[in-house]
């Protein structure tokens, strides 16, 4: 029996929850900040890590000051898009000198990821729900990771229309399901069933089960 090699984990589909500090509303933006979202990080080991393992440790320990301004200019941002902004981090992990990242959480589970280019720019941003991959396209993008595992070169049919579900989470995480049909050379059949995971970015993993 021939065995498909599942590639990667699935991505969490949860998007963060609200706070429960006492809101206010920032000058310039239309809707509430919670108020300790505007203070700086009480523990800098947000900003510069706590595992000195990690590669990023320590990277961006002479940008605490900074980290925390445009942390706050992100929120501001978000602020005019969505009602109430209840979280906001730091993701140094994605961040680069010259372009800092944050993650935006607003009460409706809406998730903005805000970077430095977009505080200069000062236009309007998109949520990872508008950014995130549309079932069409899921679906195509799907089959060729399926496609790219199929080795041995069987023919697969694919059902489109008969056994497939689309998901798209707040956070703009995405997960299509999609059945299709593995037909061997000798004619016998075997159902199989992918999992194809998307983030915001459309990035993929896929796990493939036995039907």
């Amino acid at each position: 029996m021939r065995e498909w090699i599942c590639a990667g984990a699935l991505l969490i589909l949860a998007g963060c929850g609200a706070g429960d500090s006492d809101p206010k509303t920032d000058s310039g933006s239309s809707g509430i900040i919670d108020e300790w979202i505007l203070e700086d990080y009480k523990d800098n080991s947000l900003i510069i890590g706590s595992d000195k393992a990690d590669p990023t440790y320590n990277k961006f320990k002479d940008d605490i000051s900074r980290v925390n301004r445009e942390k706050n200019e992100a929120a501001v941002l978000v602020a005019k898009k969505c009602k109430h902004v209840v979280s906001v981090l730091f993701i140094r992990r994605e961040s680069s000198a010259d372009n800092l990242k944050f993650m935006v959480d607003c009460e409706n589970r809406e998730r903005y990821e805000v970077t430095s280019s977009d505080l200069v720019k000062n236009g309007s941003v998109r949520s990872n729900s508008d950014k995130s991959i549309g079932r069409t396209d899921a679906i195509r993008k799907c089959k060729d990771l399926v496609n790219a595992q199929n080795r041995s070169g069987v023919s697969l049919n694919f059902h489109e229309l008969s056994d497939s579900s689309y998901h798209k989470a707040q956070n703009g995480n995405v997960r299509l399901v999609l059945g299709f049909e593995e037909m061997s050379q000798s004619g016998a059949k075997r159902n199989w069933r992918a999992a194809c995971t998307f983030d915001p970015d459309w990035k993929s993993d896929l796990i493939i089960n036995s039907i």
